[in-house]
């Protein structure tokens, strides 16, 4: 689609790339939705927390320290933890996300990691209709997914589901492998697994110290690319 398609039709060209989430989001957010209605949950309330959480596997987490009766303040530590990294998703897209302050909030706020995907190496995402059609889309999907799993509990109550849980996984790890593709930079990959295999076979495969290894890395390897090259042949 060229930019005069994209401009005429910034919905339609969002439906069309977001369609790979939809593929992830349906099944996960069912999944979402009868884990809810199996902890006895009120129907409306997995819709609800799907619509203002809008957290991905925080909201699995969330939903049973619910029914543990946990804190207030030990839930928040521990989804603010687990959804951290969309801080720097926010950051990254200031440049970008332009227009009216209520959708610019909404569209940072509703960065996830495949609308993220989406947006992140694409130059559509500069399109601030198309960006918002595209995080609005991937948010209904969601919500959508877990209304199909609040009604249809009562038909998969018989049968394991568990399963779908990965559906979020698998579509996150195609789109990222097609962002690698396309953008031909491969440096985060190539870090991200050695990263990982000094963490498995130095730190007794503590995964908290490969995502410090990594942030580190990348952030000495970014900073030498913009700034310390220019000293180096200065």
């Amino acid at each position: 689609m060229n930019n005069s398609e994209l401009e005429l039709s910034p919905f339609k060209a969002a439906f069309k790339d977001s369609i790979p989430a939809l593929t992830g989001y349906i099944p996960i957010g069912l999944s979402f939705g009868i884990v809810c209605q199996k902890l006895a949950y009120p129907w409306f309330i997995a819709p609800l927390i799907s619509l203002f959480v809008y957290a991905g596997a925080s909201q699995f987490i969330l939903v049973s320290l619910l029914l543990a009766h946990s804190s207030f303040w030990s839930i928040v530590y521990l989804t603010s933890i687990v959804n951290l990294r969309h801080i720097f998703y926010g950051f990254s897209f200031l440049d970008k996300f332009k227009g009216h302050p209520y959708s610019r909030l909404y569209m940072i706020s509703a960065l996830t990691d495949e609308s993220y995907a989406l947006l992140a190496t694409n130059p559509k995402s500069y399109n601030n209709q198309y960006s918002f059609y595209v995080s609005f889309l991937c948010h209904f999907y969601w919500v959508f997914g877990t209304i199909i799993g609040v009604f249809s509990y009562q038909f998969l109550a018989g049968y394991n589901t568990e399963f779908l849980v990965y559906a979020l996984t698998a579509l996150f790890l195609i789109m990222a492998i097609d962002g690698v593709l396309s953008s031909k930079y491969f440096t985060p990959v190539i870090s991200g697994i050695v990263c990982y295999f000094i963490s498995f076979f130095l730190f007794k495969k503590n995964l908290l110290i490969a995502v410090f290894l990594y942030f580190i890395t990348m952030f000495i390897f970014e900073w030498y690319k913009s700034y310390g090259k220019k000293h180096v042949i200065n």
